[in-house]
């Protein structure tokens, strides 16, 4: 039970061929207004009403990596615990706690 839409679409998109790559041009993304404000300790929180919705949506950004370690070795450790477990907890255990607390 196709429509004749559904048949003009599957004639006109060939999945074979990618759509050529091309650059943004007067590319215009419109954000709404955000409140910045700062924690006690000097942490910076952005603030955007989004909508009626009573929803909360928290994203932490935490400067991490081999870039920012204060100690050679510890981000490839703490990636290792990670994917592997440690003495008291599984990796499945630790991907289940970052899952629930978030």
């Amino acid at each position: 039970m196709s429509s004749t839409i559904e048949k003009k679409i599957k004639h006109t998109i060939n999945r074979k061929t990618a759509p050529p790559i091309v650059d943004a041009v007067n590319f215009n993304l419109l954000l709404k207004p955000y409140r910045l404000f700062h924690l006690d300790n000097g942490v910076p929180v952005y603030s955007i009403n989004a909508g009626a919705q009573e929803v909360v949506q928290i994203e932490m950004v935490f400067y991490a990596g081999n870039w920012n370690e204060q100690k050679k070795g510890i981000a490839g450790a703490t990636n290792f615990m990670l994917k592997n477990g440690t003495v008291n907890k599984t990796a499945f255990q630790i991907n289940e706690a970052f899952d629930y607390y978030g």
